[in-house]
């Protein structure tokens, strides 16, 4: 089925109770945070597992950040870069991200494993307009090598 909407389970004959089903939809793309460790959580004061990483992304740079996760997944390769992290507590910091694609059971859903360490000191913090976070534009990156090469970067 290629709908939008949801299909009816006709149940009469088997006794269970009628679900509705909703199909795959063409929302607009999303990275859902599954998990989250101790240290970031700390550091942000806030658990953030379960929301999109892309709210926490100013929206001039969603569309970089959807292409590099699927380059990621298709090449497939990893990423390395240097970003700042702004905090709702009014302080920012840079962090050093490097990233690599998994397998997952469903191949339109990418999933991304990625370290994070905090790096330098504190650089001037701009408004998260009211989310725990907000995670700027990469200062340098560069992509990562597992075997496949590595994407020809268009900056």
């Amino acid at each position: 089925m290629d709908s939008d909407m949801p299909s009816q389970i006709d149940s009469s004959d088997s006794g269970l109770i009628a679900v509705t089903r909703s199909e795959r939809s063409r929302e607009s793309p999303s990275l859902r945070v599954r998990l989250i460790g101790s240290s970031i959580q700390e550091r942000i004061q806030s658990n953030i597992t379960g929301l999109d990483y892309l709210d926490f992304r100013p929206s001039e740079y969603r569309a970089a950040t959807i292409e590099a996760v699927r380059l990621m997944s298709s090449q497939p390769c990893g990423v390395w870069q240097v970003m700042a992290m702004h905090y709702e507590r009014g302080f920012a910091q840079y962090f050093e991200l490097t990233a690599f694609p998994l397998l997952g059971d469903d191949p339109d859903v990418p999933i991304i494993f990625g370290l994070m360490n905090p790096t330098g000191g504190l650089v001037r913090a701009v408004s998260v307009r009211g989310k725990p976070i907000l995670t700027d534009t990469a200062t340098t990156y560069d992509y990562i090598d597992i075997g496949a090469g590595k994407p020809v970067r268009t900056d």
